[in-house]
């Protein structure tokens, strides 16, 4: 494995010479099989005098120490389609695959989750209820238009409720207003203090930044027109998606390749065979196929935690379903093996997750945590649940999940473990375009998939805090299926909590709420793997489960 520490010693030795933040820490931490805290115990101790330090390269140091070349090409294969480039409301991360490289933000993520200067030079928050953010001046769209505050004003009102085929945006901040303060300075006005904006503009998934009217100047469902590295040539469902340098990018030097294209190649083999023949210069594996690229010569394996837990999802209506009762979903969460699924699914590459994935700060509950008080397996209890809810002979529930992807793997052995407690499970694999559809309008009974990284904490909770809003509505029927009213209070003030201790305490009971009534069943998250050719420098896993690391490699050959 490439780029990442291999004893605690270098780790701590990294983090004492400022070669790390607090976040990469924790997260090359559990990397290395530390529990939460281990990890923090080895942190803690970093500040004490006389703690033992190796000596050793920084985490994040290439691979190679050449200086970075500029030209040519590459191509990195993906396995879904991206449906659409829609800038603003896509159901699926596949659609950011698609667009992360000709669109910016305001703001960005470094690679550690550090905010930076994007769009917005400089920002500030002059009281609670405002943010103010100067732009680049003289920055242009690849069309050639100049940015100004009218484009983040026209941008930043379509986010909120997208155009169709977007979906509501659930993770929009407390803005109330956007107003010009000259053209080049824009502010937000909030309705109330919220500690989420930055995070929100940084993740860019839902943020970017696109020409005033590029709605009707543009179809956007397979065309756009950012202020990216990479200007967008062509999308070809299917097949691909392909990209030219933008050589007005307001980073000097970058990017340094020619051109880029993302190749769709939904069957891992397909992707292996492309990879070693040198047609492709990377893609995504498993941990099996990982482990049989690692001796290859030409190939070097990444690996990193990312932020995509598994989940199986509900709809809980209010209706005759028999997992509107609390006690049939218990059931089912305790009739199933995560170890199983970790194992057999994921090759053992993968720790349990609830709503909050291990490496996101030290928000979330430890895998030991879970293991011991929610995640045990215990059919005994199942049964019993069965008994006591009135469902002891089962019942019938249909799963969907995505094809040619580890969420089907794991509907196969839930449905396998849930025979158990008398449930008959029908798994019904779908391509990512009508599984994300469905997904986005609620038309499932239980569905198989992954819930993507968060701009904010309060993010990976919104749907439970807030189940009378977004996609939430159609899960939950408007809360008037499911809801918490203890949760929905703790979300609410969770929102606008600025001072951290208590904001981690409303986080945790949130996340145990949701452990103990199982409106979804969490089940690990992951590591993920990247197989690159040792020509293509400077890739690394995104935490993000994106691909920005393609904003900023080359080729060495």
């Amino acid at each position: 494995m490439a780029d990442q520490p291999t004893n605690p010693y270098q780790l701590q030795a990294l983090f004492r010479r400022g070669g790390m933040s607090r976040r990469a820490f924790m997260r090359n931490a559990l990397l290395l099989g530390m529990s939460m805290g281990a990890a923090q115990t080895l942190l803690a101790a970093c500040a004490q005098p006389g703690a033992p330090v190796a000596e050793a390269p920084a985490a994040d140091a290439p691979a190679a120490s050449t200086t970075p070349k500029a030209g040519g090409e590459a191509t990195w294969a993906i396995d879904s389609d991206v449906v659409n480039l829609i800038p603003f409301g896509g159901v699926s991360g596949a659609n950011h695959w698609g667009k992360e490289l000709f669109y910016d933000s305001l703001l960005e993520w470094d690679k550690d989750l550090n905010v930076q200067p994007a769009i917005a030079e400089r920002w500030e928050a002059p009281d609670d209820t405002s943010w103010i953010f100067y732009l680049r001046q003289g920055l242009k769209f690849h069309n050639g238009d100049e940015v100004t505050a009218d484009d983040v004003i026209y941008s930043m009102e379509l986010q909120k409720t997208p155009p169709e085929p977007g979906v509501p945006n659930s993770f929009y901040p407390a803005i109330e207003s956007v107003e010009a303060i000259d053209k080049y300075t824009v502010k937000f006005n909030m309705t109330g203090p919220d500690p989420s904006v930055e995070g929100y503009l940084a993740w860019s998934r839902y943020s970017a930044i696109i020409p005033k009217d590029a709605y009707t100047r543009w179809n956007l469902l397979t065309e756009g027109v950012g202020t990216g590295p990479f200007k967008l040539v062509q999308y070809v469902p299917n097949d691909r998606v392909e990209y030219e340098r933008n050589p007005d990018f307001w980073k000097p030097d970058l990017p340094y390749l020619d051109k880029i294209t993302l190749k769709v190649l939904p069957d891992e083999s397909g992707r292996v065979a492309a990879l070693r023949s040198g047609e492709i210069h990377g893609c995504s594996v498993t941990a099996d196929t990982a482990l049989t690229l690692a001796n290859d010569p030409d190939i070097t394996i990444l690996k990193g935690l990312f932020s995509a837990p598994r989940v199986l999802q509900f709809t809980i209506l209010g209706d005759d379903k028999p997992w509107n009762d609390v006690r049939v979903r218990q059931a089912m969460s305790k009739a199933i093996d995560r170890q199983q699924i970790i194992d057999n699914v994921f090759g053992g590459e993968a720790v349990l997750s609830a709503a909050v994935p291990p490496g996101y700060g030290d928000w979330f509950i430890s895998s030991e945590e879970l293991a011991e008080n929610w995640f045990k397996q215990d059919l005994e209890a199942a049964k019993q649940l069965m008994i006591d809810a009135g469902y002891a002979d089962g019942f019938e529930i249909t799963l969907y999940s995505i094809a040619n992807h580890d969420a089907t793997q794991t509907a196969e052995v839930v449905q396998q473990q849930l025979k158990e407690i008398n449930i008959t499970v029908e798994v019904i694999a779908e391509e990512i375009g009508p599984f994300a559809k469905r997904v986005g309008d609620g038309t499932f009974d239980w569905c198989s998939t992954g819930r993507g990284m968060r701009p904010d904490v309060t993010r990976y909770v919104n749907d439970f805090g807030d189940p009378a809003a977004g996609v939430a509505a159609r899960w939950f029927n408007n809360g008037d299926g499911w809801k918490n009213d203890e949760m929905i209070e703790l979300y609410q003030k969770a929102l606008v909590e600025l001072n951290s201790e208590e904001r981690h305490k409303q986080i945790r009971r949130i996340q145990e709420i949701i452990l103990d009534e199982a409106p979804h069943i969490y089940i690990c998250q992951p590591f993920k793997f990247h197989a690159v050719r040792n020509n293509l420098k400077d890739m690394y896993v995104g935490f993000n489960d994106f691909h920005p690391g393609l904003r900023t490699v080359w080729l060495d050959s």
